[in-house]
């Protein structure tokens, strides 16, 4: 299985486990079947997993346009540390303040979380910097994996919270 090959696989399963989140954000929202706070952290979940269907795509479009390996994974880093960044903006401007609006708490992310998102972010620069050969799909593949680990990890325990009490 090459890069790109695995770059769709990892496509396939964001779109899945965003399927589910926005499921359980659907019901949340119907019946309000979750806690404000539970709530919120689904909808910045789905927002988590819709940045790793962007990442995941980014290489299989990119290399629509070009056939040179570094070009796609070079363009696909830059994309994934863009991603990350916007993410991280919203999860903290947006969601941090609804989150304080209904909770009058401030947002907090688990160290888990928040260690897998910033090495992430490392490995995306790595790919990028010259100590490197060239930009390639190891590193690149490494970082979306730690993204959908978070996506795993935290539909999970929103899963065992609303069902298991």
């Amino acid at each position: 299985m090459d890069g790109l090959e695995a770059a769709a696989l990892f496509a396939e399963i964001s779109v899945t486990i965003t399927g589910f989140i926005a499921i359980f954000v659907a019901l949340g929202s119907q019946d309000g079947g979750f806690p404000v706070e539970e709530h919120i952290k689904l909808k910045s979940l789905l927002a988590v997993s819709l940045a790793c269907m962007a990442v995941s795509l980014s290489p299989v479009l990119v290399s629509q346009f070009t056939d040179d390996a570094s070009a796609i994974w070079g363009l696909a880093s830059v994309v994934g540390i863009a991603v990350l960044l916007l993410l991280k903006l919203w999860l903290k401007l947006f969601a941090g303040r609804e989150h304080r609006e209904k909770t009058g708490e401030t947002a907090k992310s688990s160290a888990f979380e928040l260690s897998l998102g910033v090495s992430a972010l490392l490995l995306y620069i790595v790919n990028l910097t010259p100590l490197l050969t060239s930009p390639g799909p190891g590193l690149y593949l490494l970082a979306l994996f730690l993204g959908l680990v978070i996506c795993c990890k935290s539909f999970a325990q929103s899963l065992f919270r609303r069902f298991l009490n």
